[in-house]
């Protein structure tokens, strides 16, 4: 019996990937690790591995696996300890024992005065009553070098276990794969592990059919080998009463004892659930609710298709009993989910004012809503002012404007119902001010919504937090960012008060897309990371919040280092800023997307991109957005063609937009005029020029990633002109800032893009120094975790310069004065000028003193 457990053992764990965070080794100090979850969640392979083969020979570990006991009727105490005895002891203890009672009685005597480690690996146990009642009594009597890895054949076994010291449990939740367990796979990589997660929720054994199934684009659902597998394994190890309850569940939106009763019209559920819970673990509760359960989404779609099957014509009924439930609890997005699963079009009309404007404008469902407003009538929309209100507010962040217009005029028809209620609260006028802001008219948007507040925005706290960040994403946009600063604090109070979801969002995103254009990556990331704990906190909804955040987090991602991020992350940022995203978005993903094909190669492709883009804003009417990819492919185009054609460019005219937005554009425009002219190898004094006027645009709107780029191309017309020494310190001020904001790729873009069309630009960066602040970044890499651990203190009053930060991680290198001269190409009296003004506004005395204090306000 032993033997054929441990050839169970073995082929248990064929193929099988070690997970080394669920190994005993990550928790040294437990006593027991208990696995527990559905089937197929991997509990024996981890217990498999547990057991291993070493150490079996030297008596240090017991594999029981009941599956291979003789019999159910066979299953004793006595025989469980002496399974345990011969593994470890072999048949030495034998001679002397004489009883049942002696087996377990030695067994007991073996473990308390065992010296070294031993395993005991139980899987299966919970069958028989009398093997539960011996372990619990192994566990507490046995000193702590005993260990157990025990996985219950069911969910309530070894209940008591749960509340001893010493016990670690891993649950479904622990056991799913993640997607770097997945990329250990055969054939797997980061791309493809990403889809199976999505696809399988990291179910162990829908991880493993994906790998074998011959349609893995297909749902998880569908595929035959998950039918076969939950027909099989699932549904024929349960009751027949409880089958037909689990299918039914499945059409609930949230499964609990009071919507089940309801919706089927029974008493059962609340003997049901327990004991679904109890043996097979298929419900799990909800974050808002313990008395609300869902099951695992790929389940539920395969019982929610079983349930078709056989009773399709009760499909349609049940649904609407559904909605109503959710109707009646104000759970309105799933009423909203289950009524349009239902095809019920009629729900339209009883759609309450608050509660449609409430799912659009306050929680922003709008891809769900989307979808559903798209399946009811246009003629009950119209008919009806708040759906008229709510669909135009989804059409508009759709970014389909002109159907947007269209059905917001048909709310003031005089067949519109509700309009004068609706209108004593400001909702037409608010998705008309803020409408105009997604089609870039930002003007006429921020004058509009000015006048709403002071209309409105006291009788209604969720439209003033919409029209509050409305004026921040504007100021965001324009580079007013001490106006922004204002907006940042007045919408977030607004929008806490009146837990407003939607325009959180998109109040982060203005944040974040501030320092995106200030070109602070470094704290671009740390709001990032910031946002998602207050979303977190907030239960703000993550469908849309990932995405949005996901298409800063790409940018953010990629200016740090292009290796970051895969093809698959910047495509699905890309197309979801296509689909719902406003100019700025859509133009940061087009910019990064379209930036690292061309890097990879994918010339072309990226050429498509950034077309696909052009003419989205043809269709739009968004001049800004088709100027931005017109210069985007001028300066591919530059760097990409042999023959050196003028680059068609925006004229200067044709700026209409927000003042510091023309900035911008006039930045980017002389940009490309003096890449141009370097590339001619001949006009550097009018390369000088151009890149001097980008460098001033630049600066008057802190647009940090085009000084960047225009100090390397003015350093470069310098050089060309004569001015060595010059233009090398230019090149340091450019690394300098480079590296104190984290914007990486504008350097080595701009610096690769130099090198491929002018010959002159190699010698100027083959003399340069080493970077100024290469030994400081090194050591600031072995404090890393450290750094990353202590409170940074705000520094947004100090007056130390750029410069002054890059000689202060000179000195925590401990390089001399003369050396830091040398690498930042200044004289030594400069160097201790710094290091004067340096110590005066750190109030310091010395060197040592200096960096310490540095490191003390983030300053290193």
């Amino acid at each position: 019996m032993s033997d054929r457990m441990w050839a169970r053992q073995r082929f248990i764990t064929q193929g099988c990937i070690e997970r080394g965070r669920l190994k005993a080794s990550a928790e040294s100090e437990s006593k027991v690790i208990l696995y527990r979850a559905p089937l197929g969640y991997g509990k024996s392979v981890q217990v498999a591995f547990e057991a291993g083969t070493q150490g079996r020979e030297e008596g240090g570990v017991a594999y029981i696996n009941t599956r291979s006991y003789p019999g159910s009727g066979e299953i004793t105490d006595s025989l469980l300890a002496a399974l345990i005895l011969y593994q470890i002891k072999g048949r030495e203890p034998w001679s002397v024992i004489q009883s049942n009672d002696d087996i377990i009685e030695s067994l007991r005597d073996t473990l308390c005065n065992a010296k070294n480690p031993i395993k005991i690996c139980i899987d299966g146990i919970g069958e028989a009553e009398h093997g539960v009642g011996l372990v619990e009594n192994l566990i507490c009597e046995t000193p702590n070098n005993v260990k157990f890895y025990i996985a219950p054949s069911n969910a309530g076994a070894l209940a008591r276990l749960s509340m001893m010291a010493g016990v670690v449990t891993y649950g479904a939740h622990d056991l799913v794969f993640t997607e770097e367990e997945v990329c250990e796979l055969p054939g797997m990589h980061s791309a493809k592990a990403k889809n199976v997660i999505e696809a399988t929720g990291g179910w162990p054994a829908l991880v493993g059919l994906m790998c074998h199934t011959s349609n893995p684009n297909l749902p998880a659902a569908t595929w035959p080998e998950t039918r076969s597998y939950f027909r099989n394994n699932l549904l024929n190890a349960l009751p027949n009463n409880t089958r037909d309850f689990i299918c039914k569940a499945a059409m609930l939106e949230e499964i609990s004892v009071a919507c089940y009763d309801y919706v089927y019209k029974t008493e059962e559920a609340h003997k049901e659930i327990p004991f679904i819970n109890e043996n097979y673990t298929l419900f799990t509760p909800t974050e808002s609710s313990r008395e609300c359960m869902v099951m695992h989404p790929v389940l539920r779609e395969y019982l929610r298709g079983l349930f078709d099957s056989i009773q399709r014509e009760r499909r349609s009924y049940v649904l609407k009993r559904v909605a109503f439930w959710h109707w009646r609890r104000g759970e309105y997005l799933h009423s909203i989910n289950a009524a349009q699963e239902a095809s019920d079009h009629s729900w339209a009309r009883a759609v309450s004012d608050s509660i449609i404007l409430d799912v659009a404008l306050r929680q922003g469902e709008i891809e769900v809503l989307r979808t559903w407003f798209e399946k009811v009538p246009v003629r009950t929309i119209k008919k009806i002012a708040s759906l008229s209100i709510s669909y135009a507010w989804i059409l508009y962040f759709s970014q389909q404007a002109r159907q947007a217009e269209k059905i917001l005029a048909s709310s003031t028809e005089s067949c519109s119902r509700g309009l004068d209620n609706l209108d004593e609260k400001g909702w037409r006028k608010l998705v008309d001010a803020v409408g105009k802001a997604t089609q870039d008219q930002f003007a006429q948007s921020q004058t509009l919504c000015q006048q709403w507040i002071d209309t409105f925005g006291e009788r209604n706290m969720v439209g003033k937090g919409a029209a509050l960040t409305c004026q921040a994403y504007i100021a965001s946009s324009d580079r007013r960012f001490e106006d922004l600063e204002q907006l940042l604090h007045r919408g977030a109070v607004a929008n806490q008060s009146s837990n407003q979801h939607y325009a959180f969002v998109w109040l982060k995103t203005a944040e974040l897309q501030a320092e995106i254009f200030k070109g602070d990556i470094a704290h671009a990331m740390s709001i990032l990371l910031e946002a998602n704990k207050t979303a977190e906190k907030m239960g703000v909804s993550k469908t849309f919040l990932n995405k949005m955040l996901g298409s800063l987090e790409l940018q953010i991602l990629h200016e740090k280092s292009p290796s970051l991020i895969s093809y698959e992350s910047a495509e699905e940022s890309f197309n979801f800023a296509l689909n719902y995203g406003v100019t700025d978005i859509l133009w940061g993903c087009t910019q990064t997307f379209s930036s690292f094909l061309y890097q990879q190669g994918l010339r072309d492709r990226a050429m498509a991109i950034l077309e696909q883009t052009r003419i989205a804003a043809c269709e739009r009417d968004l001049p800004r957005l088709n100027m931005l990819a017109k210069i985007q492919l001028a300066e591919f185009t530059l760097i990409n063609d042999e023959e050196l054609e003028p680059p068609i460019l925006p004229d200067e005219s044709e700026l209409t937009f927000l003042p510091n937005q023309n900035q911008a554009i006039r930045a980017r425009i002389a940009l490309v005029n003096s890449m141009y002219r370097l590339r001619l190898g001949k006009q550097f004094g009018v390369a000088e020029k151009y890149a001097k006027k980008a460098l001033q645009s630049a600066s008057a709107i802190s647009d940090a990633r085009t000084k960047i780029a225009a100090q390397y191309c003015q350093a470069l017309a310098i050089f060309g002109l004569g001015s060595s020494k010059l233009a090398k310190r230019t090149i340091i001020d450019a690394d300098q800032l480079t590296e104190h904001l984290s914007c990486y790729f504008t350097r080595d873009w701009i610096k690769e893009a130099l090198m491929s069309f002018s010959p002159i630009a190699r010698d100027l960066f083959d003399t340069l120094p080493e970077s100024a602040e290469t030994n400081a970044t090194k050591d600031l890499e072995v404090r890393k975790e450290e750094a990353d651990a202590r409170p940074k203190l705000t520094n947004t009053q100090s007056t130390i310069t750029i410069k002054q930060i890059s000689l202060l991680k000179c000195v925590s290198s401990g390089m001399t004065n003369k050396e830091i001269a040398e690498r930042l190409l200044i004289t030594e009296d400069t160097v201790k000028w710094h290091l004067k003004k340096i110590f005066s506004e750190l109030k310091v005395t010395n060197r040592v003193q200096a960096v310490s204090e540095a490191r003390l306000r983030g300053l290193l």
